[in-house]
């Protein structure tokens, strides 16, 4: 349901992506891919004011979800010949070796069984594919929760983080759009916690045609969503910070339909806490799934892909565990993921859950240091490279950037 929205990658996963698939870049940029200068390029509105453009290393390739997925996997087959791709399957059950202790594959069962007609000699149309890691990666419904107590025999649940911000969004691809200053695209944020919506306009491919596209999307907290006809979308655009946006689209022709969807916040599971068998690790939105706001995801996936390579290529003998070695590296990054969604979340008055720790303090620090950063380049490098992974928060702890 979320694959006609715009898809940012933070600079940090656009790295290692790059690393993983050396010649995605030039996959993608031959099927029509845009590449951008994030803080150039675009037209930025943070906080209250507009972000100054300046030439950077912030390099973005804006394209389409299917086009994305399309060349990753087609990189990873390209890279990896002994990898084989099962469509159409549901993972059922986790398989345990016989000393209780450690994973030994999954089973499931195609699609194609699940209605009755099983051509297979199993009458239940179950496969076991066996294993010894199984990387569960299903996304944010994932029953990973559910399989581990089961498996375990827990009478405990996995502990679960979430933070209830209630976001909704919407987008339409259009043609015609027009922007200012050779600007190629255009964000205005929100301003809690009066204001709720905020917009984006990114370039993706072009069509057949020739014609060049834009995505228009809206994302807003707190149950305002925004409207799924085409013309009151349009219209939303009035009610963002700045007219600009509205001017962008308002002889714009939209070339798809509406395509909204609601989100009720961001949640993540505690399995390093858990006693999970040896060799079985949660990952991806499985463990944490964030505010889609914010463009964590796909990077936070790309450094655990990048950890967990790590810690598989280490030699046997350096492995105490593979599980708990993967979740020592991972932690501290995901849990900076979730406390920095959760902490821009709760400044709108409606979301509900726990406070992060430090809220009183993240929560003025990250809208001052943006006003700061309009103006000063010390500040703008700092809470840049936080926001897009590249350096830990404790930058912000320098003197240079606490008294500008």
């Amino acid at each position: 349901p979320q694959s006609e929205h715009i898809h940012n990658i933070l600079q940090k996963g656009r790295q290692l992506l790059m690393e993983l698939f050396p010649n995605l870049r030039q996959e993608l940029m031959k099927h029509g891919a845009k590449e951008i200068d994030f803080y150039h390029d675009l037209l930025l509105y943070f906080e209250d004011s507009w972000a100054p453009r300046i030439h950077s290393d912030f390099k973005s390739i804006q394209c389409t979800r299917a086009l994305l997925e399309f060349c990753i996997r087609r990189s990873l087959l390209s890279l990896c010949p002994n990898v084989s791709i099962i469509d159409k399957a549901t993972v059922l059950n986790y398989i345990i070796n016989d000393d209780g202790i450690r994973i030994g594959g999954v089973q499931y069962q195609n699609k194609r069984h699940q209605g009755g007609n099983d051509d297979d000699d199993d009458d239940e149309g179950l496969v076991d594919l066996v294993g010894d890691v199984v990387v569960e990666s299903t996304g944010r419904s994932t029953n990973a929760p559910k399989l581990v107590k089961h498996i375990m025999m827990s009478p405990t649940e996995v502990r679960r983080s979430h933070v209830d911000s209630y976001i909704g969004y919407g987008c339409a691809i259009y043609t015609d759009v027009s922007f200012p200053h050779d600007a190629v695209g255009l964000l205005v944020g929100p301003l809690a916690p009066h204001c709720s919506r905020s917009g984006l306009i990114m370039p993706v491919e072009d069509d057949h045609q020739g014609r060049k596209r834009h995505i228009v999307m809206y994302g807003t907290y707190n149950k305002d969503y925004c409207p799924a006809d085409q013309t009151q979308f349009k219209e939303f655009a009035k009610t963002l910070q700045k007219q600009e946006f509205y001017d962008a689209i308002k002889n714009a022709t939209p070339l798809t339909k509406v395509s909204t969807y609601k989100y009720k916040g961001s949640q993540r599971y505690h399995f390093e806490e858990c006693s999970l068998p040896e060799g079985l690790l949660v990952a991806g939105d499985s463990l944490a799934s964030f505010t889609p706001l914010y463009g964590q995801g796909i990077s936070i996936a790309c450094i655990e892909a990048k950890e967990l390579g790590d810690v598989l290529s280490l030699p046997v003998d350096r492995h105490v565990s593979i599980t708990r070695d993967f979740y020592r590296r991972i932690t501290p990054v995901v849990d900076f993921a979730f406390r920095s969604a959760t902490s821009a979340d709760m400044r709108f008055p409606m979301t509900e859950g726990k406070r992060p720790p430090l809220f009183n303090f993240t929560s003025k620090l990250f809208p001052a240091a943006t006003r700061v950063s309009m103006s000063n380049k010390f500040v703008l490098s700092c809470l840049r490279d936080v926001i897009h992974l590249l350096s830990p928060s404790t930058v912000f702890l320098d003197p240079r950037f606490l008294l500008p």
